[in-house]
């Protein structure tokens, strides 16, 4: 189902299959977070918090951190700890130093809302978001909480476009950080969502998969107007389907800059070498006779250079970008590693970000 939002009128459905925009329940997933964001900000607003104060004696990292993936902590769904402290104290990489998309970063933020307010988090949803915005029939479900547990109707994503584009302050507040995506060049992050630029305009957006379920909200408020696509059973070909909207929404993507891809010299090998490790995810890079290989989940490829900070597959995989994202320290050395396009870091084992990148 796709939903088209202005200022000026109604919403407007096309549909693919049985889907009615009221009464089909769809899964919001990542959804969840620019709606905690927004609850975050009302909160300040009212002045019962602020954004850049640590959130306890024991640690550097504020909600800005959380709320813009920058607090250094791992990606697991569920938090892994019983408390708060345990919980900030799994970061991996300095706060504020590099982006790296966690959702236990989300429930760490729902675990200080719930201490800070004494009300669990779905209420304090529903009051300052979902009423407000009429969302009225969106449900936070508490096993995911804020890191992915919204449901919903088409309707209330709709909603939610609606109230974000007749509420350009809270549009702001979500925008007033910028933090670059390393993995996706041209891409920030702000609170609880993204921003890009496609051709003369603005795009601020976030997107959800969650089992069979996937979502994408996206505000262009250059022009007034939005949309959410909503899908079931269909989450390999979102991205596709965005894609071709925004052609003829917008144009044609500008072309990608031509990288030329080299062997990558074998004194270099030691740069990249060890085991990278995000949470659960791992991967490792080796040197097997003489060429370099990642291997990832039982898949072994050859890697090449793109550019000095750039690796490359050599033979493409389904589905994947190609290039690797390499974050290096001021000697060269590999410190985090971004995946085909992955929003997530993956930290080199044995080593900390303790300088610039």
């Amino acid at each position: 189902m796709l939903c088209l939002v202005t200022t000026d009128g109604p919403p407007r459905y096309l549909t693919t299959g049985a889907v009615d925009p009221v009464t089909t329940r769809f899964r919001l997933g990542s959804i969840t977070k620019l709606v905690t964001a927004l609850t975050v900000c009302a909160l300040e607003c009212a002045g019962r918090l602020t954004l850049d104060a640590p959130l306890s004696s024991s640690t550097a990292i504020t909600l800005r951190h959380l709320l813009t993936h920058t607090a250094g902590l791992p990606d697991e769904n569920l938090p892994t700890v019983d408390t708060l402290p345990a919980s900030l104290a799994m970061n991996w990489l300095p706060p504020g130093s590099v982006f790296s998309y966690s959702n236990l970063g989300f429930r760490a933020i729902e675990t200080w809302l719930e201490e800070l307010t004494a009300r669990p988090l779905h209420a304090l949803v529903r009051q300052h978001i979902l009423t407000p915005y009429g969302m009225t029939t969106a449900v936070l479900d508490d096993k995911l909480g804020a890191a992915g547990g919204l449901a919903g109707t088409a309707e209330d994503a709709a909603r939610l476009v609606e109230g974000l584009l007749r509420q350009p302050a809270h549009l702001a507040a979500l925008r007033k950080a910028a933090v670059p995506v390393p993995s996706r060049p041209g891409t920030v992050a702000g609170l609880g969502c993204f921003q890009r630029r496609r051709g003369q305009v603005w795009l601020v957006e976030h997107e959800a998969l969650i089992h069979d379920d996937a979502c994408v909200v996206c505000l262009v408020p250059d022009e007034g107007w939005g949309y959410a696509l909503l899908t079931r059973a269909w989450q390999r070909s979102l991205r596709q389907a965005v894609e071709q909207f925004e052609v003829t929404w917008f144009g044609p993507s500008p072309d990608k800059p031509h990288r030329r891809l080299t062997r990558i010299p074998r004194d270099w090998y030691a740069r990249y070498v060890g085991e990278y490790v995000n949470g659960a995810q791992r991967l490792c890079i080796a040197v097997d006779g003489d060429e370099l290989i990642l291997m990832r989940q039982g898949i072994r490829v050859p890697l090449v250079q793109s550019t000095p900070h750039r690796l490359a597959v050599a033979v493409p995989l389904p589905n994947k970008p190609s290039e690797v994202v390499v974050l290096t320290d001021v000697a060269g050395q590999a410190l985090c590693l971004y995946p085909f396009g992955s929003l997530r870091a993956l930290r080199r084992v044995a080593h900390r970000l303790d300088e610039p990148v």
